[in-house]
């Protein structure tokens, strides 16, 4: 078979050796390829990455079929050489040399390819253009986890009260004496950029910073960068290549629920605080007068209490975390 420019003669009597699980699929094939060739097919069929302006061109790993395009390449299990060299002179070596004058490594005839092929946690995407793909769009090579979480926050005493009628009539129920616990909803979200051939400088500049746009169908402000983790990587042909955890933090309480937010049509988010009721008729939008009524309104924060003040968190365009500038 011709495989991207290369001939790849498969070993029937080796190949489709396979595991099915319920949760996943690993399948072998067995190629012959001539040996001086071995290096470059080898490249192809695992794939590799390369930096285009801001983009990420990549030669995707071989997949099993036409049909199966979710099994693709992820290791050579093992290479084996096979014959003699041909008796004709191939490129720099002598007819029938066996040995690499400048490495003292073996030649041979063949090299045998024993492939893997399984699936993967992440989509494998060709390129869209010549010029590569802005990976930003999280449409390839990224692995995504979520994580539901929460923290209780403590209202203060005498915020609720009671509901059993007291001896002293309605206004005279009894306050909560002590601080209640209120449940704040989150989630953990981990996005792991896979087979990256750089660290983006945004990895450091936007550590503590909110998204400006919408990031994973989740509005701005909303998702906090938290931390990274960069695990380096060598290639099987040495290239350096870097696996890219990102941790955030979304908040995102939704208003109507049980919830407020102030300003009125906004999305609460990590600039949003929980805040206490004031003075009765006394609105957060009028300069000078108090707070909410209710207990349960998020309401924006800033230096100076104006929109458009400082903010506790810096807002930052996520998709820069997946580009290579």
């Amino acid at each position: 078979m011709n495989f991207r420019g290369y001939t790849l003669r498969e070993i029937w009597k080796e190949t489709h050796r396979a595991v099915w699980r319920n949760n996943g699929a690993k399948v072998t094939r067995v190629f012959d390829v001539d040996w001086d060739q071995s290096g470059a097919v080898i490249q192809q069929i695992l794939g590799y990455p390369a930096v285009s302006g801001n983009k990420i061109k990549r030669v995707t790993p071989m997949a099993y079929s036409s049909t199966a395009l979710w099994l693709r390449a992820v290791e050579i299990s093992e290479a084996r050489g096979i014959g003699t060299p041909d008796p004709t002179t191939s490129g720099a070596f002598r007819p029938r040399q066996t040995h690499d004058p400048v490495t003292f490594t073996p030649r041979y005839k063949y090299n045998r390819l024993t492939v893997e092929f399984q699936t993967l946690p992440y989509d494998v995407v060709d390129d869209v253009s010549p010029d590569g793909t802005d990976e930003s769009d999280l449409s390839r090579y990224v692995t995504i986890k979520y994580k539901p979480v929460g923290s209780f926050l403590l209202l203060p005493k005498g915020l609720l009260k009671y509901t059993y009628p007291p001896a002293g009539g309605e206004l005279a129920r009894p306050a909560v004496a002590t601080g209640t616990p209120f449940f704040e909803a989150k989630t953990e979200l981990q996005i792991t950029w896979e087979m990256s051939p750089i660290i983006p400088h945004a990895v450091r500049l936007q550590l503590g910073c909110v998204n400006t746009n919408p990031f994973l169908g989740y509005p701005a402000g909303t998702v906090l960068y938290l931390s990274s983790d960069i695990t380096p990587i060598i290639s099987p042909m040495g290239q350096r290549l870097y696996s890219i955890t990102y941790f955030f933090s979304v908040f995102s309480p939704p208003a109507g629920v049980g919830l407020l937010v102030y300003p009125a049509g906004a999305e609460a988010g990590h600039n949003h605080l929980l805040q206490p009721p004031g003075p009765i008729g006394k609105t957060p939008d009028v300069p000078g007068t108090g707070g909410p009524t209710a207990w349960n309104q998020y309401t924006l924060v800033t230096d100076d209490g104006l929109l458009t003040g400082r903010r506790i968190y810096q807002s930052a365009d996520f998709a820069y975390l997946f580009r290579p500038v």
